[in-house]
């Protein structure tokens, strides 16, 4: 008795990428339904691994502080007014101060905030806006 040959599939195309959301039956053959650490961007067709993670500058905190929001301001010239931002609970939690990264180290750029404050960024026309809910 003959079989027939199922069509063949070819695992180095995923030229479709990660599809969700979607029945089984009908999702493209060249598609993939999981992919963690995975990028699709940089070659059509060719999944290539997420790249990692670096320490930038030097530590801001202490072990038992937090951090209440991070933030990567992005210049609109990309000039070099570009930083990162962290809203960070000083010692003793007793208030929260923001931090900038300046030539490798985090300085201290604005202080006395309400501590335990989850705090939100935003760019508008090159002007960060920061919330919490509290502090002015």
């Amino acid at each position: 008795m003959s079989q027939k040959i199922p069509t063949q599939l070819i695992f180095g195309d995923t030229s479709s990428g990660v599809v969700t959301g979607i029945a089984h039956r009908i999702v493209p053959q060249n598609s993939v339904a999981h992919a963690v650490n995975v990028t699709f961007d940089d070659t059509y067709g060719e999944p290539m691994t997420r790249q990692g993670c670096a320490i930038v500058g030097n530590q801001i905190i202490g072990e038992s502080n937090t951090v209440n929001g991070l933030y990567q301001y992005i210049d609109s010239a990309a000039g070099p007014d570009s930083q990162l931002i962290a809203a960070v609970n000083v010692v003793g939690d007793a208030t929260q101060s923001l931090y900038v990264l300046s030539g490798g180290s985090w300085t201290e750029s604005l202080s006395g905030d309400t501590a335990g404050k989850k705090t939100r960024f935003t760019t508008f026309i090159d002007t960060v806006v920061r919330v919490n809910g509290t502090d002015a």
